[in-house]
């Protein structure tokens, strides 16, 4: 392997399009592409967004003189596709049909995949996803759901909490393969994993726990089925809306910026205490909900994501989980870097590419 390794790397948010370069380890180059809500709003499902986003991209790296010959490798964030174990996977034609065709989930994460194949067959190197949010390794205990005909999945935020486990224990000198640790990643959405020796055995997804800024999170099921017979709502897609995009904090307060609720509790707002206290609430129960897989032993508890930055919710959170275990924080996320670290360890030959099949 030649000593220094160029790595583009794709990541597709609800209202942006993170692309960054790599030296080997060390990131050179990032933007984080933004759309206004007026754009996004032009398009009748994220799927339409697939050439706005690729051409955003392209024009990145003209911009900043990356030529496709130096690119090595293109990694991506992960899509809604079948559910696969964690790990590496080449973005192959299966996996390009499913998330630009028919994908499971309209989320901007099945955009990226999608752009990275596109450019990394112009650059004439592959194109890789890893951790994707579709990782599923759920004990098959786990998977039971209460209904035959439902099974339950892992949609969660693999790449950014496997990725803060890791380098967590790392930093302890401890070895992630023999911890049991739960990691609450705290976003627009909040999902809740558990990582027992090195597997992701249990989760709570943003459909299950606590509501979150954006998505609300696990509904009272008869209720759900009632609002969607009622005459208010026509589709599915009309509910799902509500429940992603239009939920939790923005069903209550009308917006998603914490920053802003908090100034409007520090002012006196006795509901919106009342609305973010809740979700803390919420958020510590699904926490606690996970401790028995492993009969409470637990090595540490992990906070990452961009609500961690809060002072005020971390220190509130506490209260209510911090007789489980020791708890670290790590705020923000770190999908970029985690990326970087797959696509090195591909290179590297370090990491075992799985084939993506339906």
């Amino acid at each position: 392997m030649k000593e220094q390794k160029t790595l583009l790397i794709i990541n597709c948010g609800s209202t942006s399009t993170k692309v960054s370069i790599f030296h080997n380890y060390n990131e050179v180059l990032r933007s984080n592409i933004s759309y206004s809500i007026e754009e996004i709003n032009k398009f009748k499902n994220v799927s339409a967004q697939l050439d706005m986003r690729k051409e955003s991209v392209m024009k990145f790296l003209e911009d900043k003189n990356i030529k496709y010959k130096d690119l090595d490798i293109v990694m991506s964030r992960g899509g809604s596709t079948f559910p696969t174990e964690g790990g590496a996977y080449e973005i192959n034609d299966i996996m390009v049909s499913r998330l630009r065709d028919k994908p499971f989930v309209q989320h901007a994460g099945i955009l990226g995949p999608v752009i990275a194949r596109y450019i990394a067959d112009l650059a004439g190197v592959k194109s890789y996803v890893y951790d994707s949010p579709s990782t599923c390794e759920l004990t098959d205990i786990a998977k039971i759901s209460g209904m035959k005909e439902i099974e339950r999945v892992s949609l969660v935020h693999t790449l950014n909490t496997r990725y803060v486990c890791r380098k967590i224990c790392k930093e302890l000198n401890k070895d992630y393969e023999k911890l049991n640790i739960i990691a609450a990643h705290l976003g627009g959405g909040i999902t809740i994993s558990l990582h027992s020796k090195g597997k992701i055995i249990d989760v709570v997804g943003d459909g299950e726990g606590t509501f979150s800024p954006d998505r609300a999170g696990g509904i009272h099921s008869r209720q759900l089925v009632d609002l969607c017979f009622g005459k208010e709502y026509d589709s599915a897609a009309a509910v799902h809306k509500i429940m992603r995009g239009n939920g939790g904090l923005v069903s209550y307060l009308g917006t998603n910026d914490v920053v802003e609720i908090e100034d409007r509790i520090d002012s006196g707002d006795k509901y919106a205490l009342l609305i973010y206290d809740a979700m803390i609430y919420q958020l510590s129960k699904s926490i606690v909900s996970l401790a028995p897989v492993v009969d409470g032993k637990l090595d540490f508890i992990v906070l990452t994501g961009s609500l961690a930055k809060s002072c005020q919710l971390v220190e509130k959170l506490k209260k209510h989980i911090s007789f489980l275990a020791e708890i670290k924080v790590l705020p923000g996320d770190m999908e970029m870097e985690a990326l970087c670290y797959g696509g090195m360890k591909i290179l590297e030959g370090k990491e075992e590419v799985k084939n993506y099949t339906e």
